[in-house]
């Protein structure tokens, strides 16, 4: 009958061994009606299930059905042009506008205040929540999604919330000239609401990375910049921290010499490039013998050398893995000046490392593809396209891991590759292993678009 049915999936959702999935839209309204009535037949209540339990300061295991404190967890952050709001569910004891509320993850005290619950977008105080209620908190200063608040008395923390790891990257800018800070305040503000996006920038390349856990859902967070905010931004692919480094080892002079009357400069360096094996990106030796370098001028050198090293041969990417001697060079006993040295080293390391056997370096990470067994196939045949190597196959609970490496260029929306060849049944996480040798063919590619790159810039 009906109600046995309804009673089975209850239990069995009850038990954690059903899991209802319900398609809707909220837009459109759309199915909304029949997740509401699903959530009222199927979900059972607060009292019904298993008492949440949370750990101690000594590392106890604690029942909030013994508790008797207050003590939630937030788990959902809301930020609107009134103010930020921390959606909490309490497991145990009352939580009013005199509770003291203990944030027990980073230690501090936050000033309680008035008591809501949510109704759409709308905030509605109450006197207080009760274990088993979600209501919401507002302006809490140091509290973020998956924080504890209890009784000071009794600090204990839950279990944190595991979020997804962040699968694409992509440059996020301002669409408009001018409108950078509104994007940026916008968007760190859309952070503190959403725990699986993340934003950095790139050192190396200047790019702001918008991270998150697929095209569809960057697309979706930038919409709702330009809803809450009025500014819109753009999505690009990030540039690739490429690197240059040597395979041979060379020596060269670098001279500078500005000697025209007055106050001149000099400065002449013989310094040796050779490759570095231990895999630090660089080392300096200062090989001087007999003064022939004043010892004041020798930070110079290496100052000079390093400024030189942000800027490859071969197409302006950083150089790395360089071992710089400096073994000879001349001085003038008024002319000499730190600046000089500092020019003349640049021009040694052009010159000796334009004839080291320069290479082209890319980023390679390990990337760990979890699919059903049904799309092994076709991941590990579109693995090969990318340039990427099999490393090995495990069996899992629900299908199989497939381990590989790949370069980083190649990857860059994988995501939503995946997603498509597995019907979004697939996900992956990456680990960053090093940089490798970019082949030949696909070297002078990016070697030439940098060079237009730069023609274009001036």
């Amino acid at each position: 009958s009906r109600e046995e049915i309804l009673a089975g999936l209850s239990n069995g959702v009850k038990e954690g061994i059903v899991t209802p999935v319900c398609c809707c839209a909220a837009a459109p309204n759309i199915g909304v009606a029949t997740l509401l009535d699903n959530l009222v037949h199927y979900m059972p209540s607060a009292a019904e299930v298993k008492p949440a339990t949370a750990t101690d300061a000594d590392g106890n295991t604690v029942s909030m059905a013994d508790y008797g404190k207050f003590a939630g967890q937030v788990i959902k952050t809301v930020v609107d042009q009134f103010g930020k709001y921390s959606i909490i569910k309490i497991h145990s004891g009352v939580l009013d506008a005199s509770t003291t509320l203990y944030n027990a993850n980073n230690e501090k005290t936050e000033k309680s205040g008035n008591v809501f619950i949510m109704r759409g977008k709308k905030t509605v105080q109450v006197d207080k929540l009760i274990a088993g209620d979600i209501g919401a908190l507002a302006k809490l200063q140091f509290t973020a999604t998956g924080d504890t608040l209890c009784d000071p008395s009794a600090p204990v923390t839950f279990a944190p919330i595991d979020f997804p790891a962040s699968a694409i990257s992509l440059a996020v800018s301002a669409k408009k000239q001018g409108d950078e800070d509104k994007v940026f305040a916008g968007l760190n503000k859309l952070l503190e609401e959403d725990p699986t996006i993340s934003l950095e920038k790139n050192a190396e390349t200047g790019d702001v990375l918008l991270s998150g856990l697929g095209e569809v859902h960057l697309d979706v967070i930038c919409s709702k910049l330009k809803n809450k905010n009025g500014v819109e931004a753009q999505l690009a692919e990030p540039r690739i921290p490429y690197r240059e480094t040597i395979r041979a080892t060379a020596e060269a002079e670098g001279k500078h010499k500005k000697q025209t009357g007055g106050s001149g400069q000099f400065g002449v360096v013989n310094m040796r490039f050779e490759p570095l094996t231990n895999g630090e990106d660089f080392e300096f030796v200062n090989a001087i013998v007999g003064g022939v370098v004043p010892k004041e001028y020798i930070p110079a050198v290496e100052k000079g050398t390093r400024e030189a090293m942000r800027h490859g041969v071969l197409a302006g990417y950083p150089m790395t893995g360089v071992k710089a001697t400096l073994f000879f060079g001349k001085y003038h006993p008024v002319d000499s000046k730190e600046v000089a040295f500092k020019s003349a080293a640049r021009l040694a390391y052009k010159e000796a490392c334009a004839h080291a056997a320069p290479a082209l370096i890319e980023p390679i990470y390990r990337y760990y593809i979890h699919v059903p067994n049904d799309y092994v196939g076709a991941i590990t045949s579109d693995l090969p396209r990318r340039r990427g190597v099999m490393e090995g196959m495990n069996p899992t609970d629900d299908g199989t891991e497939v381990v590989a490496r790949a370069p980083m260029g190649e990857m860059v929306k994988y995501a939503t590759d995946l997603r498509s060849m597995t019907q979004a049944r697939g996900y992956f996480t990456k680990e960053f292993i090093g940089y490798e040798d970019v082949p030949g063919g696909e070297a002078k590619k990016i070697i030439e678009q940098a060079k237009r790159e730069d023609e274009e810039e001036e």
